[in-house]
């Protein structure tokens, strides 16, 4: 009888134990400042700065505080939209904000099992096309012509600037992260940051020179002075700074950015007749269809004498206005003669 007791105790309804169900208590709420790490593993280092400065904008409109994934709403995600709009940030870059905490959400929503209450339907998450600004041949002259105090960060950022140029538009990323072991023979192969596609640089005389300004034995990095950076999103910003005021002490009113030199480098290239097909494949465009036709015909050969010919129209050509017949002159003359085998 005993036993009967004690069993009819613990068979008690009250005293039921549930399997299976936690405690809501002890799980920790999934938001959007700690999981933004989580969501950004297995991304570019591009994608990676986008996910932080959204969230880092959201917090902003939210009044400094974190937000729980589960408490993003479509009326809220207007709000932050309508936010941004009143402070004039431009539709791209809302966009980029938008993409980059879409992107997020929807991470942990798969992840997570959060609900998913489609609070970005309706917003605006699209490109709007934008003019590409660039210099011109006299503006990159210019630039080249200051006269600026050896060491300082200005002279570094013109160099950056110039580097970029005649390294056929590589993007300022690329730059940041370019080791010495990336040289192989006469050449730069490098990945692109943004797409991963492979991009061969033959080493011109102009890049050559800026190289060696900065070597250093003890440093694989073709630009040590980089190092000192932890993220490459600090020295962008002091980067773009030094740009523009470089364009200030130069007289280009065109307000340089990072990206001037890669758009400056296209838009000469496509002015002196280089075909398209050939400035895609130098830029480490991903392209398909007639584009792609013309790159898989396109040797490190050519490449090299692309970016020669734009060297000597930028750097060379000026000095040689009124010459006609000098050696330099009749070589270019005659490399855009050839390139009409390669149509646009």
């Amino acid at each position: 009888m005993k036993f009967i007791g004690i069993f009819s105790v613990f068979s008690h309804s009250k005293h039921k134990v549930k399997v299976g169900k936690p405690d809501k208590a002890n799980v920790p709420v999934l938001t959007l400042n700690n999981f933004v790490t989580v969501a950004s593993k297995g991304v570019s280092e591009s994608t990676k700065g986008n996910y932080h400065t959204a969230v880092r904008s959201f917090h902003r409109f939210n009044k400094g505080n974190d937000i729980a994934l589960s408490g993003i709403t479509a009326d809220k995600v207007k709000a932050y939209e309508w936010w941004l709009r009143k402070r004039g940030v431009c539709n791209n870059t809302i966009s980029c904000y938008l993409r980059s905490l879409r992107a997020i959400y929807n991470k942990g929503v798969a992840k997570h099992k959060v609900r998913d209450a489609k609070p970005f339907k309706g917003v605006f998450t699209g490109n709007e096309p934008t003019v590409k600004t660039s210099l011109k041949a006299s503006e990159l002259q210019r630039l080249r012509m200051l006269a600026l105090s050896e060491g300082s960060f200005l002279a570094f950022a013109r160099d950056l600037f110039l580097f970029s140029f005649c390294a056929m538009g590589m993007p300022p990323i690329d730059i940041f992260y370019l080791r010495y072991s990336q040289v192989r023979g006469s050449a730069i192969t490098y990945r692109r940051q943004k797409t991963g596609n492979m991009v061969v640089v033959p080493i011109n005389e102009q890049m050559q020179v800026i190289i060696d300004r900065y070597r250093k034995d003890s440093s694989d990095l073709i630009f040590p002075r980089l190092g000192n950076y932890r993220k490459y999103r600090s020295f962008l910003s002091q980067y773009n700074r030094a740009l523009k005021a470089l364009a200030k002490k130069a007289g280009i009113e065109v307000p340089l950015s990072s990206y001037i030199p890669r758009h400056s480098w296209a838009s000469i290239a496509n002015e002196k007749g280089i075909p398209v097909g050939i400035i895609s494949q130098a830029l480490g465009h991903s392209n398909v269809g007639t584009t792609q036709y013309y790159l898989d015909r396109v040797d490190n050969s050519v490449m090299k004498k692309t970016n020669e010919y734009l060297m000597e129209a930028v750097f060379v050509a000026p000095i040689h206005k009124r010459c006609t017949n000098c050696v330099k002159c009749r070589k270019s003359k005659a490399f855009l003669s050839n390139m009409q085998m390669f149509p646009n």
